[in-house]
């Protein structure tokens, strides 16, 4: 059933190593609440701005796929859809998993920022999974992220990371953060991310993307910790802003993973 997920890998202690499941692992923790958050536009409105791939059918047959790809991982999913399009493809997959939330409005945005802002705002008021989450992992509907789970797992591996607020991309001098994917306690939302969405202006270069870096800045000068991703995503589906496929060949795969690690050695991270 979605949402009861086991783990299984090696901790090293004491003279050698020992293979721990995930309850093991966890044994003196609560059992970890991890949801996964996908956001989503089945039929874009003409006026959106910084939108290429525009085609209702095509992208609900990308949504279709995309979920039925995050359901196989077996976590409680929320989706929220922001055009209230009526799928009954979705609608009878959902059925089938009553763990999962499909949720779905009518949203007066004019950008794909503004819209992804109201996504959130609409999910946190009208989910108790998000609201009752310990992590949630965001990611656009349509993509698939095909290293969740190595993700997730080094995530939790790391007895530090239980103390982090968010996990992101930061980039471009520190002022942008990619918002494909990015992992986050609601507190982090509720106190910082929020906030700092009413500032959406693509018209001025400030997209959601900016303010996620924004509310990070915020919640690092708070005290609270920020890390990056502990490796980079490798995502499936079409870039809808382009219009084109994302490329995951073994050296692009390569050149991010570079890329990051020299990110973490500069910040010492």
């Amino acid at each position: 059933m979605a949402g009861v997920k086991t783990f299984k890998w090696k901790c090293k202690r004491g003279l050698g190593e020992m293979t721990y499941s995930f309850s093991d692992y966890l044994y003196f923790m609560e059992d970890l609440k991890i949801c996964i958050f996908l956001t989503g536009t089945i039929s874009p409105s003409r006026e959106v701005i910084n939108l290429v791939h525009t085609d209702t059918k095509k992208r609900e047959s990308e949504y279709y796929a995309a979920i039925c790809d995050w359901i196989l991982l077996d976590y409680q999913i929320v989706f929220c859809e922001n055009s209230d399009y009526e799928s009954k493809k979705l609608e009878a997959l959902f059925a089938n998993y009553p763990n999962c939330e499909y949720l779905k409005f009518h949203s007066s945005a004019n950008s794909k920022s503004e819209g992804e802002a109201e996504i959130f705002k609409y999910s946190f008021s009208n989910s108790k999974t998000l609201r009752e989450a310990q992590y949630i992992v965001k990611s656009t509907g349509r993509y698939t992220i095909k290293n969740t789970n190595t993700i997730i797992k080094k995530i939790l591996e790391n007895s530090t990371s239980f103390s982090n607020d968010v996990w992101c991309d930061l980039s471009r001098n520190l002022t942008f953060s990619d918002s494909r994917f990015f992992v986050f306690k609601p507190s982090f939302y509720q106190n910082y991310l929020e906030k700092y969405l009413q500032f959406i202006n693509e018209n001025n270069d400030i997209f959601f993307e900016t303010c996620l870096a924004r509310s990070v800045h915020s919640c690092l000068a708070d005290g609270k910790k920020w890390a990056l991703l502990p490796e980079p995503i490798i995502c499936k589906g079409i870039y809808g802003t382009e219009g084109i496929e994302f490329k995951n060949d073994y050296f692009r795969i390569l050149k991010r993973k570079l890329f990051l690690f020299v990110k973490k050695m500069t910040f010492n991270l």
